[in-house]
């Protein structure tokens, strides 16, 4: 190196050549299909509506940057009390820089803000070699189920292969006998973007868990209602004005994702309703199957398994900000009790 790196906050004037970094680093960046240029999308991702200062970090040699790290902020509710929250996006080291201890000097930097802005945050364990490392002993799991509907006998076999005999036969039951709700199915509406109806929707939905993601307006249109975000599609169930469930398509190829979805829990039909709703839009695309991300034990587990999706794998959702350990006992505590409810989505995650 022929000088110290300087390791700073980023500004937006530097985002072309942050996102030069990150396509030398990751050549297909972004692997999701989106109605807009990479540059575009990596705006909208530095853009996530929170104003509590920059947030984004760069690591520049001799001037020019070579590595960077982004993050985004939503709010979360624990037990009832709202948290500030943060997940990773983007890091990235450009290849003729890697192997120097920049990654390292990052995470420093952003020590440092944990420390001045302390804040839990959630993750998932990376399969990628180059970032194993980089994951932490002190963050707590909580385990995570993939679940997948198939469409046509290929891709059904595809998912019998994988699913386990018990999964097979709850699902199998679940469906034996069961109705579909074709009057809520039919009251389905794809909305261009989220309203004040959401935010009522979110106030009486988030009781009905003990750690849930904030499912406010502002941030849902942010990350569905903006096509850099990656061609979502928006199904709202809505009733005498009032909005009782929504969910969110996401399509990439011959795949479909449930990347989110909400509903009131005190009209019984909202969920099985929103889920076969989801389903019905998927069918005849020519697409595999639809496939959805839960925690294990999640309250909408019979309502998948009644319109046909498959536990097929399972993950990991890491609690806690594994960065400083900033997150107070307190709020690990929750994380860590198998007991709590917790709604987290494919959203929820920079992956989708």
């Amino acid at each position: 190196m022929s000088e110290l790196p300087e390791v700073r906050d980023a500004v937006p004037g530097e985002i072309p050549d942050m996102l030069a970094v990150i396509q030398a680093a990751f050549p297909r960046w972004p692997l999701i299909e989106v109605d807009a240029s990479p540059l575009e999308h990596l705006r909208w991702k530095m853009r996530d509506g929170s104003v509590d200062g920059p947030k984004h970090t760069v690591a520049l040699i001799d001037g020019q940057i070579v590595a960077t790290r982004l993050r985004w902020e939503n709010r979360i509710d624990l037990d009832g009390r709202e948290h500030r929250l943060e997940t990773g996006a983007d890091f990235a080291v450009h290849p003729d820089y890697q192997g120097r201890g920049l990654s390292r000097l990052v995470r420093e930097h952003f020590h440092q803000r944990l420390i001045e802005h302390p804040r839990p945050g959630i993750s998932m364990p990376s399969r990628s070699p180059q970032v194993r490392y980089m994951t932490s002993d002190s963050l707590i799991g909580r385990p995570l189920t993939v679940w997948f509907r198939p469409f046509g006998a290929r891709a059904f076999a595809a998912a019998v292969r994988t699913a386990s005999p018990s999964n097979l036969w709850k699902s199998a039951r679940s469906t034996v006998g069961h109705r579909r709700a074709v009057t809520d199915v039919e009251r389905t509406e794809v909305l261009v973007e989220f309203d004040g109806r959401v935010d009522d929707l979110w106030n009486r939905a988030r009781g009905a868990f003990d750690i849930i993601a904030s499912r406010r307006s502002a941030y849902l249109n942010w990350r569905f209602a903006r096509p850099e975000s990656g061609n979502p599609e928006i199904l709202a169930l809505i009733g005498d004005g009032r909005l009782s469930a929504y969910g969110v398509l996401k399509r990439s190829g011959r795949e479909a994702n449930l990347v989110d979805l909400l509903w009131d829990p005190a009209v019984p039909d909202a969920l099985p309703a929103i889920v076969a709703a989801s389903v019905e839009r998927c069918r005849g695309e020519g697409i595999r199957g639809v496939t959805c991300w839960l925690p294990s034990g999640h309250l909408a587990e019979p309502a998948l398994r009644r319109n046909g999706f498959i536990a097929v794998g399972h993950d990991e959702v890491l609690l806690g900000n594994g960065d400083a350990g900033e997150t107070s006992a307190e709020v690990l505590a929750i994380f860590e009790d198998p007991g709590r409810t917790m709604h987290i989505t494919m959203s929820d995650f920079d992956y989708f």
